[in-house]
């Protein structure tokens, strides 16, 4: 049985599952701007407007109900009478003359630094959170406060107008104080409450001078004096004797440490001396004793034999060789009793230094403990120096502060008698009343910023939303091919997001590979195109899934199309319908199989595939060789139409050689993904290769944008007639796999919908 592949064909109203692929994240870079209806803009980019007209509310709302306070006004009233009794005269009171002048100029005496200054020093006033914050609070106050005498009564109104209710309450009775305590009338407690409050004041003072006293005697009690300088000149003294002690202390430490040093570097013993004893230790030894009696005795008997023979005899040469091996006998021993002299030497050497380092240790404990002992002694006499100066510190500034406080005293019984004959004068100035924490506000602009920001948010959010979409570098809708590419749109293709949603159905897809096969055929008018190459300017644009759709589409028209894998690099033709492309169109080009070997049929008896493979030489080169043009031509001769489906053209230079020898090429764009530069980049190279650019379909496109924008809508309600058996199964949809089980197998899936698979988009 011949080998079939998997086809994905038209099916009307059920089955339809298009080549699915995962698209790039990337952006590309920014391309050639161009002119674009705003209503469409905005309508496209909705959510852009709202969320950029919610993200300015949330801002804008926070900083003007925050930031901008409403005003309130707190008043209060000075009554200033014009009748003033007198103590110093005889008379019992007198008229003001000019009593409208003087109320008037009192209520500007109000708004005058004189008066202000001690308003900001009120401590009600520094604790208030308003005042604070203010940058220059004397001119804001300034510009706050109003003063205004009433022409019909006796009263001054005092009006504070800020952005908080207490602090204005607050401020307008602070500056009434301060006015009722510079012009000499009476605060809101009377002349008797300042009078307690004095006297409340100099018996406090009092008390807090007994204890002053008191403090000081009980400090000088201790020394027997209050001039402790005779104690801290002893004590000085006594510092110069242990600083010296101190410095003979550390003189020893150091003699110490250096005897120390030199016995830990130096060895105990002198080496000449120890040489001598080592040599008179080994000749000592017995055993080298009887060796060397040995040898002398060999030596003798060598003597002797050569005194009785002439020449070299047997007996001789034994006593020589005998005489050797006791010297060598003779070195060994004095070497082992060498060995053991210089081991006991070395150990009696590590014992009398080691004792020698011991004592020198010793003595430089007692040097650092002596030393120690007379620096602790030196550390607490300069502690009681400096407590003893302390202390001097301490009972001179009581010394002072009993001098100020008996001052303070003193001042305090003058005003005391002052205010008791001072209280028996009336006062012509009084509080008439106190301001009351407003409860209603005078000025509140905040509802009305409100208002403008909701309308400017949304102007902004528009306007946002036309700025990015004049600054995006990617192509969106037919339109962008048109005025920013120059390309002629031949179609769109659906998301396939919104096939998984339901939002398009199948068949729409479908109606899609119609509308952009009919443009092609109206765009190339009279002139036949039977190879027609597919590209796009990069990667991921869904040539390859548009490549295998539109072929099928051409096929169910009855016409014979080839459809042939043109990337060598990354063939995924065969992969996304899961071909063996072991023999392919490089092998067809290397000549290394036939072409009818490397051709496939589908189910479809008007659909063949030719794939192809990596291949071990350029691909480049091999598609440069002159056997290209025979083979297009030997396919044109066996098929309608021959679709190619090549490599990204900014990528690889494969793309332009298509280009280059077929009749055609229709550019493949990404919605959203793809940059007007990158496309207008690549339309630039097919034509300095001599390709006849037939137009563009735009990939991913959202419903709103389709090229044909009433389709999805057009037929709905409409209830077509039951087909008949030969209709229904030339516009199925199946899914066979390679080998006749698997292929019956997905024809019984018609009625379920069957897929091409869930491959990547290339």
């Amino acid at each position: 049985m011949e080998d079939k592949m998997l086809v994905p064909v038209e099916r009307r109203e059920a089955g339809l599952q298009p080549v699915e692929v995962a698209y790039a994240s990337e952006i590309p870079q920014r391309g050639a701007g161009g002119g674009m209806n705003v209503l469409m803009v905005l309508a496209r980019k909705w959510h852009i407007v709202v969320l950029s007209a919610a993200l300015v509310i949330c801002i804008g709302l926070p900083i003007i109900w925050l930031g901008i306070r409403p005003t309130y006004t707190a008043t209060s009233a000075i009554d200033i009478t014009p009748v003033v009794d007198r103590i110093v005269f005889m008379e019992d009171s007198g008229t003001i003359p000019f009593y409208s002048t003087y109320v008037n100029t009192q209520a500007k005496l109000i708004k005058g630094p004189r008066v202000l200054y001690p308003v900001l020093e009120d401590p009600v006033v520094q604790k208030l959170e308003y005042v604070r914050k203010l940058k220059d609070p004397l001119a804001t106050i300034q510009k706050s406060v109003e003063a205004v005498a009433d022409r019909n009564s006796q009263l001054v109104y005092v009006s504070v107008t800020c952005g908080e209710a207490q602090a204005a309450a607050e401020i307008a009775n602070a500056t009434v104080r301060a006015y009722m305590k510079i012009e000499g009338g009476s605060e809101a407690t009377s002349e008797d409450e300042k009078l307690r409050t004095l006297e409340v004041e100099r018996d406090t003072t009092s008390e807090k001078l007994a204890k002053l006293y008191d403090d000081a005697y009980k400090l000088g009690e201790e020394f027997g004096a209050t001039d402790l300088t005779a104690w801290q000149s002893i004590m000085l003294a006594q510092i110069q004797t242990l600083q010296q002690e101190l410095t003979n202390a550390q003189t020893q430490r150091l003699d110490a440490e250096r005897q120390l040093a030199a016995a830990e570097t130096q060895p105990d013993t002198d080496a000449a001396l120890i040489a001598v004893q080592r040599t008179a230790s080994v000749n000592a030894d017995e055993e080298v004793k009887q060796l060397t009696a040995a040898i002398s005795a060999k030596q003798m008997e060598q003597a002797n034999e050569k005194l009785r023979r002439v020449g070299g005899s047997t007996a001789l040469v034994e006593t020589e060789q005998q005489i050797e091996a006791l010297k060598n006998q003779l070195g060994e021993a004095k070497k082992r009793a060498g060995e053991d002299f210089d081991k006991m030497a070395a150990d009696l050497s590590a014992a009398s230094k080691a004792k020698r380092v011991e004592d020198l240790k010793q003595k430089l404990a007692q040097a650092q403990g002596h030393e120690k002992l007379v620096r602790d002694q030196l550390d607490k006499q300069n502690a009681d120096v400096i407590a003893l100066g302390r202390k001097g510190l301490t009972l001179k500034k009581l010394q002072d502060d009993i001098e100020l406080t008996r001052n303070y005293y003193q001042r305090l019984t003058d005003r005391i008698k002052e205010l008791e004959v001072e209280r028996k004068r009336p006062a012509r100035i009084r509080v008439a009343y106190e301001a009351q924490v407003p409860r209603e506000t005078t000025n509140d602009k905040r509802m009305k910023f409100s208002i403008v920001l909701a309308m400017g948010s949304v102007l902004f959010g528009c306007a946002f939303a036309v700025f990015l979409n004049e600054i995006d570098p990617r192509v969106e809708t037919p339109t962008d091919l048109e005025t920013r590419c120059g390309l002629k749109v031949l179609g769109t293709t659906p998301r396939f997001k919104d096939l998984d949603k339901a939002r398009v159905k199948p068949k729409h897809f479908v109606d899609d590979c119609r509308t952009i096969r009919v443009n092609l055929m109206l765009a190339a008018g009279g002139n036949r195109t039977k190879t027609l190459v597919i590209a796009s300017p990069q990667g991921r644009d869904g040539k390859t899934t548009l490549a295998i759709n539109l072929a099928t589409s051409i096929a169910l028209s009855g016409q014979r199309v080839l459809l042939m894998d043109g990337d060598f690099r990354k063939p995924e033709v065969a992969r996304y319908l899961k071909l063996n492309n072991a023999k392919g169109l490089p092998n067809v080009l290397m000549g290394e199989c036939r072409l009818a070997d490397a051709i496939q049929q589908t189910l479809l008896p008007t659909l063949s595939i030719l794939p192809a493979n990596r291949s071990g030489q350029q691909q480049s080169e091999l598609l440069a060789r002159s056997g290209l043009m025979e083979l297009l031509a030997e396919l044109k001769s066996l098929y309608d139409e021959v679709i190619i489906d090549t490599p990204a053209v900014l990528a690889m230079p494969d793309a332009k050689l298509w280009a280059a020898v077929a009749d055609a090429v229709m550019l493949v764009a990404r919605s959203g993904k793809t940059g007007a530069k990158d496309l207008g980049e690549g339309k630039v190279r097919l034509q300095q290769a001599g390709a006849r650019i037939l137009g563009a379909v735009l990939t991913g496109v959202r419903v709103g944008d389709s090229y044909e924008k009433y389709q999805h809508r057009y037929g709905e309600g409409y209830v077509d007639e039951p087909l008949s058996e030969d209709e229904w199964s030339a516009t199925k949809v199946f899914l066979l796999s390679r080998g006749g089980e698997n292929g019956s197998r997905g024809a019984e899936t018609d009625n379920r919908g069957a897929g091409v698979g869930d491959s990547a988009h290339k």
